[in-house]
């Protein structure tokens, strides 16, 4: 689930859309200025300009840096003092026309860095991310392959079949078998037994890169 987090500063304004699905953001990163006098009124003005620029709807996470009771900020440190006392949360939450949620921003951090080890999420997002690499290579081979028949480049024909390119997606093939325990084998003939067996595209094409690999070990 994508949602749009926001950083306040004493200088500057940071967003980012955050896959709360991988505890990760996503997409660029957009800055602007703290508007000086950094006042309520104009800090909204700003975060509600900065807020359009993202395509995303839903509540919206911001951290702040001072004391944050209940949205209230208590204190203001790096922004003007007439934060102090200030509903930040309602503020936000007028101006942007959406829920928000204001928290201290050493809070925040610490909560996430918590939240982020009891959740295991760096070890999931390794194991969705080895696939999609290995997908992606495939995917971008294919184009070059087709560009190359195309144009009938033969450099271009004859990189794409070298070495390098063979042992690089072999690698990949591995490091996805890798996540089922499964251990590289220098031997086209297990690798071909294994493709032609009970298991599924990606496992098969995996099996095919790693045969491929093998085999031009052998010949060598």
């Amino acid at each position: 689930m994508p949602v749009l987090g926001i950083d306040i500063g004493g200088s500057g304004i940071k967003a980012n859309v955050v896959d709360l699905d991988l505890g990760e953001p996503v997409g660029k990163r957009l800055k602007v200025a703290t508007p000086q006098p950094s006042t309520p009124e104009a800090v909204a003005g700003a975060v509600a300009d900065l807020v359009k620029r993202f395509d995303v709807d839903g509540p919206i996470g911001c951290t702040f840096p001072a004391v944050v009771l209940d949205g209230v900020t208590m204190t203001a440190a790096n922004v003007d003092e007439s934060w102090i006392g200030t509903d930040a949360a309602a503020l936000f939450r007028e101006a942007l026309g959406r829920p928000v949620t204001v928290v201290n921003d050493a809070d925040a951090a610490g909560l996430a860095a918590r939240l982020r080890a009891a959740s295991n999420v760096d070890a999931v997002a390794a194991a969705v991310r080895v696939p999609i690499r290995y997908r992606r290579t495939r995917a971008a081979l294919a184009r070059l392959r087709a560009r190359a028949a195309g144009t009938a480049d033969e450099r271009l024909a004859a990189f794409l079949t070298g070495d390098e390119v063979v042992a690089a997606v072999a690698a990949e093939a591995a490091a996805v078998l890798a996540q089922h325990g499964l251990e590289p084998r220098p031997d086209p003939v297990h690798w071909r037994r294994y493709g032609r067996g009970p298991v599924g595209a990606l496992h098969r094409a995996c099996a095919a890169d790693l045969c491929r690999a093998a085999l031009r070990a052998v010949r060598r």
